[in-house]
């Protein structure tokens, strides 16, 4: 087994990680579009490596700050990209259309409020991934790290597990915002989030790697996922009711009770 390093950097709204080979680089999520120049930066004055070493990019599930800067880098570069295999059909139709620029638009707000820089988050509603992945799939090129299908947020979010390490890449599984480990916004399937968590919840874990915040200090990931699960069904009464119809414009989230998380989205 080739030694593998990991790497971070701060995208647009969340942060982008990297898995750094002798002879490859893996990036573990599709950030945001306005991310690409910052992942030219990193391989050029951090990893000081032509970014052709970027062998794959993997985009856990089709929002904003998971897919955008994706078909960019692939268009420039010639990088292949890895989704779920239902991945596309998220934004599909005409209601998909709308969901993803309800989507885009909540992306906008949370740079707004944040005070983040004013940059492009349009993107591609279709990713068209080079590889579609099914729920225990190792990754093309990267044969250590395994996918697990974790449907909550959306149907088709995955996490990228690697078997050495036992490290866990749980995208937006998991945020942390405020202080506080949190569900995130919205789960648009409560049942199958419980069941994810579950699921996830019985792995053997070394270190969990969070596209937003860190891991709670002092929590263990296990007791973390089994503890979420218990709160997959509680709805927030308040602030965030009305944005129900815009978290189930997509064919795909229509038949779903949207749970809200009681937090401030917008710290």
């Amino acid at each position: 087994m080739s030694e593998m390093k990991i790497h971070s950097i701060d995208g647009q709204i969340q942060k982008i990680y990297f898995a750094e080979y002798s002879d490859r680089v893996l990036m573990l999520d599709g950030g945001c579009r306005s991310d690409v120049e910052k992942v030219e930066l990193f391989f050029r004055d951090v990893l000081k490596r032509p970014i052709s070493d970027l062998k794959l990019i993997v985009s856990t599930h089709m929002h904003p700050d998971h897919a955008g800067a994706a078909p960019i880098l692939r268009r420039k570069y010639a990088v292949p990209i890895a989704a779920f295999n239902d991945a596309d059909k998220w934004y599909n139709g005409f209601g998909g259309f709308f969901q993803h620029l309800a989507d885009c638009s909540l992306s906008w707000l949370v740079v707004l409020k944040t005070h983040k820089p004013w940059l492009r988050m349009w993107y591609p509603r279709f990713l068209k991934p080079n590889y579609r992945l099914f729920e225990g799939n190792v990754l093309p090129f990267f044969y250590e790290w395994s996918i697990i299908h974790t449907p909550g947020h959306t149907d088709h979010d995955i996490c990228l597990y690697h078997l050495q390490t036992k490290i866990l890449y749980i995208a937006d599984t998991v945020v942390h915002i405020n202080g506080k480990c949190l569900l995130p916004f919205p789960v648009v399937f409560p049942e199958k989030m419980k069941d994810s968590l579950l699921k996830l919840s019985k792995m053997e874990i070394s270190t969990i790697l969070q596209a937003h915040g860190e891991l709670c200090p002092n929590e263990n990931p296990n007791t973390l996922f089994l503890k979420l699960a218990q709160t997959t069904n509680v709805k927030l009464k308040g602030q965030f009711r009305f944005l129900n119809f815009f978290m189930r414009l997509s064919k795909r989230a229509k038949k779903s009770t949207v749970v809200f998380r009681n937090f401030k989205i917008l710290s």
